[in-house]
């Protein structure tokens, strides 16, 4: 049960869920109606449910004593292997045949002593004058029984070996079997310690959650740009959070991403790598970062710095869309979070989404909207609003409204509601939902930045 697993499909589900209702819309006509298998395909991401900290402490509690129960068992193995200890049955055959096979060699070499006493008595009868001939046949008699006698003990002791050789090779097969399921046991117990370190992290990590950071309204949020992008060109979008609360905020993040969606006759949508999100990149800049920065796993953030209260700032976020992309929907949503120098945090209890169409002209040429600063394309990012007079967002982030963005000059409807879609009033409980998996995914992976930085 990987946690940041499961908040990182959330995040996926987020965005790639409601495609299969934006493919129905009319904003692209020409995208033909979702398959039933698309449909089943989005709703394996519900197998993925966050769980609650009684569960995550339970499965510490059963992850523990399966790694105790292995090491009991391991422990006794290496006990029975030292004492060459087998099977109870294994063990009593071995030892009954080898009792049986111990008799039968001393049986064997009883008869031939036997045989050789009455040849020895043969021969001194015939050499003696004095013998009659009844001494001589009596003689010649028991040496006949004697040699009998001795192929009967030497078939009894090779029966008795063969009965003596399955045994022992039963129990050496026995003891083989003993030390794989000694090394089985070993290879179990490194998984099984392995999924308990996990299942410590996990919960040291959600517990880490609600004892930490938790999400309040302090941040308000716009985002504005343009309503279409070519396939193989880029937009340029403004980002602005403002500080509403009633102190400054000393180091402000914001996690943007961004999906174009397939269309209905692509592969089904594999949960965990959903290629919706692998149709365009995202790269950032402000008054201080000015040339574009890639988001990158490891760098997956956009720096805001310090918000003071009531100021706003603001970067920019260039959306490039594979050449290859399907012209389809796409949507560039962002989520923020704080921390301040007191180590007080929170996370931003909205996301907000701009939605565009992916067109299929001018492919690899920027769009109209985009506005290159440089030959060398490095932004010249407008200066920070946090340094004049604070003004008021337009909208704050709510998922769903339809409101216009601050300082936005295109049709773009922020917080998820596309323009004329005709999708109707499913479109804005889908994104809200789409939003608060957005909120939960993101808040949580800057948790688990914040804890190893912490660290």
């Amino acid at each position: 049960m990987k946690i940041r697993r499961i908040l990182a499909t959330a995040v996926a589900a987020a965005v790639t869920t409601p495609v299969v209702f934006l493919s129905a819309g009319t904003a692209v006509a020409d995208t033909p109606k979702p398959s039933q298998k698309q449909t089943a395909g989005t709703a394996d991401h519900e197998d993925d449910e966050v769980p609650t900290i009684g569960e995550l402490e339970e499965a510490v509690e059963t992850a523990q004593a399966k790694v105790d129960d292995l090491k009991d068992k391991r422990a006794k193995l290496k006990q029975d292997i030292a004492d060459e200890k087998v099977d109870a049955a294994v063990q009593a055959e071995y030892d009954a045949a080898k009792k049986a096979y111990d008799e039968a060699k001393a049986a064997t070499a009883t008869a031939v002593e036997a045989v050789t006493a009455a040849e020895a008595e043969l021969r001194k009868v015939t050499e003696d004058p004095a013998s009659t001939e009844q001494q001589k046949s009596d003689a010649a008699k028991a040496v006949e029984d004697a040699v009998k006698k001795r192929d009967e003990a030497t078939a009894a002791e090779k029966t008795a070996k063969e009965r003596f050789d399955a045994a022992d090779k039963a129990r050496i097969d026995a003891h083989e079997a003993l030390t794989r399921e000694h090394t089985r046991l070993g290879e179990e117990l490194e998984t099984a310690e392995e999924e308990l370190a996990q299942a410590k992290e996990d919960l040291e990590f959600w517990e880490s959650i609600g004892e930490g950071c938790e999400e309040d309204s302090s941040l308000s949020f716009s985002l504005t740009g343009p309503d279409k992008i070519a396939a193989g060109g880029s937009g340029v979008f403004t980002l602005s959070l403002t500080n509403v609360s009633d102190r400054p905020l000393d180091d402000v993040q914001a996690w943007p991403g961004v999906a174009i969606f397939g269309t209905p006759d692509e592969d089904e949508l594999d949960p965990e790598h959903p290629p919706a999100l692998e149709r365009a990149t995202v790269e950032w800049s402000s008054k201080d970062v000015l040339e574009w920065t890639p988001l990158t796993d490891e760098f997956d953030t956009a720096e805001f710095g310090g918000i003071d209260k009531g100021h706003t700032s603001e970067v920019k976020l260039r959306v490039t869309v594979d050449g290859d992309a399907p012209l389809n929907q796409g949507v560039l949503h962002a989520s923020a979070m704080y921390e301040n120098d007191d180590l007080s945090c929170g996370i931003s209890d909205k996301t907000v989404e701009a939605w565009f169409d992916v067109t299929g002209t001018d492919k690899g040429e920027p769009t109209p909207s985009e506005k290159p600063t440089s030959e060398t394309e490095s932004p010249s990012p407008e200066p920070s609003p946090s340094t004049a007079t604070p003004t008021p967002a337009a909208t704050t982030g709510t998922t769903g409204g339809n409101t216009t963005a601050q300082g936005g000059s295109s049709n773009t409807s922020v917080n998820g509601e596309l323009a004329e879609t005709g999708s109707g009033d499913a479109m804005p409980k889908l994104v809200a939902a789409a939003g608060a998996a957005l909120v939960l995914g993101v808040g949580a992976l800057f948790l688990s930045r914040r804890r190893k930085a912490g660290a």
